[in-house]
């Protein structure tokens, strides 16, 4: 069950991200991709070779791209996929580093595009709380 913090002066006002809720371990780190480096990703990101999600012989309402990695659900088998496209290793070894992890400790990336105001059912369980939108999805099914 989702715990809300409220802010004393804007009692009305969820503060979703207080860092005392924070889970252990969670960090933050304001500004941690800079202007410049968010408008150089989202352009490549608008040119990923996202492809509708392949759940066997089911197709999810999602575009995916994954690389490093891949599990086929047909299968059910992990398989290499293509590697890391060059634009976006700079940002995985900046993450690497802020999580004190080995360089080349990411080895999977999977980016997934939902339509504008979509949330699938199969997502809401995994969600921290229930979005206006997800409790009327999930009351009208």
């Amino acid at each position: 069950m989702a715990t809300f913090v409220t802010n004393g002066s804007m009692s009305d006002q969820l503060v979703l991200f207080s860092e005392k809720r924070w889970p252990a371990g969670l960090r933050y780190e304001p500004a941690f991709v800079s202007p410049d480096e968010e408008r150089a990703l989202v352009t490549c990101l608008a040119e990923l070779p996202l492809a509708p999600f392949q759940f066997g012989a089911f197709e999810g309402k999602r575009r995916v791209a994954s690389f490093g990695w891949r599990y086929d659900f047909s299968d059910q088998r992990l398989h290499a996929a293509t590697p890391f496209p060059s634009w976006i290793v700079p940002v995985v070894t900046k993450v690497e580093a802020f999580a004190d992890l080995p360089v080349g400790a990411i080895q999977h990336i999977l980016f997934t595009e939902y339509e504008p105001g979509r949330i699938e059912r199969e997502s809401l369980p995994r969600l921290p709380l229930l979005l206006p939108e997800a409790r009327r999805a999930r009351s009208t099914s």
